[in-house]
C-alpha cells in the first residue's frame, strides 16, 4: 500500500519550508499533542466532505470473501473511552507495531496490495491495521466502531491504510508509523476514504486537502 506519489502541490509546499525533518519510529513518542497525553484525548468527531459512497477495495473485499469473521461490522458503532481503553489502544498499537516485520507487497508477492492478517509475522500497513482489528475486538471492542481508513501521508508522500476508532472522545488512528494513538485530525494523514458500519465505503472530498503543521513533527 505505500507505494509513492507525484503530489506536486504537496512537494512544491514542502520545499518551501526550511526544515529539518526525520519521521518519527514506530514507537517514538514524539508527535502531535494527543499522542503525549497519558489520559484519553479529547478529539474531535470524524466528520469531512463526502463525494459518495463506493464499494470496499477490491483488494479488500478479496480478503473478507476468506476471512467474513474478520470484516464482521457488529456492536456499538463507538468505543466508551476511559484510562482503561486508552491503555489498551495504546498498548496494542505499540505490541503489533514492534511484533510485525514491515515488508512491501509488492516486494512478498510481487505485486501491489494483497490484504491478510500477518500470523507470518510480516505485512505492510493494511495487515497491521487488520491485525489491530482483531486483537481488539477480542479484548471486547465493537468492530462497528474500528473502521479502516486509506489515507496519503501528507510528509512522506505514499498512500497508506490506518484504523480508525470512534469513540465517545472523538475519533482516534492507529498508525503502524506512530507508536501512540493520534487524534484523526492531529495524524500529517489526508483521508481518501473510510470503511462504513454496513461494509460499504465513504470516498472523502480531495479537492482540498490541508497541508500538515511540519513543525509538530520536526526535532
Amino acid at each position: 500500500m505505500q507505494r509513492f506519489l507525484v503530489l506536486l502541490p504537496s512537494v512544491l509546499a514542502i520545499l518551501s519550508v526550511n526544515f529539518s525533518f526525520s519521521p518519527p519510529e514506530a514507537g517514538a513518542e514524539e508527535g502531535p499533542p494527543s499522542a503525549m497525553q497519558p489520559f484519553p484525548p479529547v478529539c474531535e468527531p470524524f466528520v469531512l466532505p463526502a463525494l459518495r459512497v463506493i464499494p470496499p477495495p477490491s483488494q479488500y473485499a478479496d480478503f473478507c470473501r476468506t476471512n467474513p469473521a474478520a470484516c464482521e461490522m457488529s456492536g456499538a458503532p463507538v468505543v466508551a473511552l476511559d484510562s482503561d481503553t486508552w491503555q489498551l489502544l495504546r498498548r496494542i498499537n505499540r505490541r503489533v507495531n514492534a511484533e510485525i516485520c514491515f515488508v512491501p507487497d509488492p516486494e512478498e508477492y510481487g505485486f501491489e496490495d494483497f490484504w491478510k492478517l500477518p500470523s507470518e509475522g510480516y505485512g505492510d500497513c493494511e495487515d497491521y491495521a487488520l491485525e489491530k482489528r482483531e486483537r481488539l475486538a477480542r479484548e471486547g471492542l465493537p468492530r462497528a466502531a474500528m473502521r479502516l481508513a486509506i489515507v496519503q501521508h501528507q510528509i512522506m508522500l505514499f498512500s497508506h491504510a490506518v484504523l480508525t476508532i470512534d469513540t465517545t472522545r472523538g475519533a482516534l488512528v492507529l498508525d503502524n508509523l506512530h507508536g501512540l494513538p493520534l487524534c484523526w485530525h492531529d495524524a500529517p494523514l489526508n483521508f481518501e476514504a473510510r470503511e462504513n458500519a454496513d461494509g460499504t465505503w465513504t470516498r472523502f472530498d480531495q479537492s482540498d486537502w490541508p497541508l500538515f503543521p511540519l513543525e509538530l513533527y520536526e526535532k
